[in-house]
């Protein structure tokens, strides 16, 4: 089920600066774009519409496929359109997470979590909500950009494993953005390096350049409401299970 992956890895790979800042800003669609070293990588369709996200790609045998996610039934739909059936998933819970909170609170949608906000402080020059986040034995603190409420720092059991910093405001395309750094380690070490476009209309970082040559994007913007069915299983459709792993 490689496709089934690449469609979320296109859309999320875009939504870091997102994650507890709330959802999406304005309505918008757009190109989706993603290109490797070689210059080869795939494109696709992205429509935002009240919260809900419709990606359209093209699978690994050539099949178009549809992924829709609608944060306030907590589940993501999977269409085939040429076959005319659709699967049905339960969001992750990173996904869930990003429908986010106005005051920045990192536990919300997150399960046996204790979130609290601890006061401000300055990180990176920029002034900062600092929460401490408690799940199971683990404890962590959080430090929320004031301003857009997305982390720009977050330690771990007394480890650094993600920080953004501010590097100056850019225009892609005509639209205004903010350009910042990101750093953060995976479960495994690894560090992993990348610069963002976030642009505040949309809240999303419409651009994502990662080292070693990965580009991932959103072009053609076009600022404007979307169908209502454009995030619903159309009629005719057969459903599907999910295969297990």
């Amino acid at each position: 089920m490689k496709q089934l992956k690449r469609i979320s890895l296109l859309l999320f790979i875009l939504l870091p600066l997102s994650v507890n800042a709330g959802w999406f800003g304005s309505d918008f669609s757009a190109d989706a774009i993603q290109k490797g070293p070689d210059e080869k990588g795939s494109r696709g369709k992205m429509y935002v519409g009240k919260g809900r996200v419709r990606t359209e790609l093209e699978g690994d045998n050539g099949e178009r496929i549809v992924e829709i996610i609608d944060p306030s039934l907590k589940k993501g739909l999977l269409l085939f359109p040429v076959r005319k059936t659709y699967m049905e998933r339960p969001m992750p819970e990173l996904q869930q997470a990003v429908e986010g909170s106005d005051d920045g609170n990192p536990c919300r949608n997150i399960a046996n979590a204790q979130c609290t906000l601890q006061g401000q402080e300055l990180v990176n020059s920029r002034n900062s909500d600092k929460w401490e986040i408690r799940s199971g034995n683990s404890v962590a603190t959080q430090w929320n950009d004031a301003q857009y409420k997305f982390a720009v720092k977050r330690v771990i059991n007394g480890k650094t494993v993600m920080e953004m910093k501010y590097i100056s405001n850019d225009a892609i395309s005509g639209r205004y953005t903010e350009k910042w750094q990101a750093e953060s380690v995976s479960p495994s070490g690894t560090l992993m390096r990348a610069v963002q476009w976030y642009d505040p209309e949309l809240n999303i970082a419409i651009r994502q350049e990662i080292a070693g040559g990965h580009v991932r994007e959103l072009v053609n913007i076009e600022v404007a409401p979307q169908p209502d069915a454009m995030f619903t299983v159309p009629r005719g459709y057969t459903k599907e299970v999910l295969p297990q792993h």
